[in-house]
């Protein structure tokens, strides 16, 4: 890969990282609001987690950038694997996943300016490989995938989830076009 791909990387890994916490940031003041009116949702642990929160989203953000040489048939096997863990899953935590599927629905749908500049210069950059939305990194599938993901550990009950990621729609999800410009800006 070029110096001018790992300079990308890592200038969209950090700017998605700084929108992620500032969207935990955000989630914990409305779980402070809620508290404070009494309707039963406990303080979460997202103001002491956020750090690690963002950590974790950094690095599954790095591994989608360092896996999009890789053939399709790894991403097919890792969706299989996610549809068989459905069945263990609660009504109210499926809730929460597919109000995540829809926000990245919408987001796809509002067609992201710069998006399919983006995807024709990743593919300059990395010949052989056609680059779509199951592989390019700062899709919104991939990045809802890498926040899903990065606060899984903290086991949050569904209530809090939906808090939480309509939180990350709000500060990641509607800064998106501002990442995807940043990135066309670095790889021109």
């Amino acid at each position: 890969m070029t110096n001018q791909f790992h300079s990308m990387k890592v200038a969209a890994s950090k700017a998605l990282t700084k929108l992620v916490v500032r969207a935990l940031a955000s989630a914990r003041s409305e779980f402070e609001a809620r508290t404070s009116q009494n309707v039963g949702l406990k303080p979460s642990a997202i103001g002491k987690e956020a750090a690690s929160i963002g950590k974790r989203f950094m690095e599954n953000l790095h591994r989608y950038f360092d896996e999009i040489s890789n053939p399709v048939s790894a991403h097919t096997e890792a969706e299989t694997e996610k549809s068989e863990d459905l069945n263990q899953i609660d009504n109210d935590h499926l809730e929460a996943m597919v109000a995540m599927e829809e926000m990245i629905r919408q987001r796809r749908l509002s067609d992201i300016a710069g998006m399919s500049n983006f995807t024709a210069r990743l593919e300059s950059l990395l010949p052989g490989i056609c680059v779509d939305e199951t592989n390019n990194p700062i899709d919104p599938e991939q990045i809802g995938d890498c926040f899903s993901e990065a606060i899984k550990p903290l086991g949050l009950e569904a209530r809090q989830l939906l808090i939480i990621f309509r939180a990350f729609d709000l500060s990641v999800f509607g800064e998106l076009e501002a990442i995807v410009a940043k990135s066309n800006a670095m790889l021109a």
